[in-house]
């Protein structure tokens, strides 16, 4: 993501000669910025909450022996 913003802004003169003119890395890395922030900022509000275990009939929680 930084090489295709920092690609997209030093490598300027090139960018004319693309079609449309368009530099595609600037975007593209804009856009991966984009993104990354927003799931960053979905971890923040909903926090990957690890499973619980399950409890046996009796209520505890012994493991099987073999």
């Amino acid at each position: 993501m930084i090489i295709l913003l920092v690609t997209g802004i030093v490598d300027g003169a090139d960018a004319s000669k693309q079609p449309a003119g368009i530099d595609i890395n600037i975007w593209t890395g804009l856009g991966m910025l984009v993104a990354g922030l927003l799931f960053l900022l979905w971890m923040r509000l909903n926090p990957v909450q690890a499973p619980k275990p399950a409890d046996d009939d009796d209520g505890t929680n012994a493991r099987p022996t073999h």
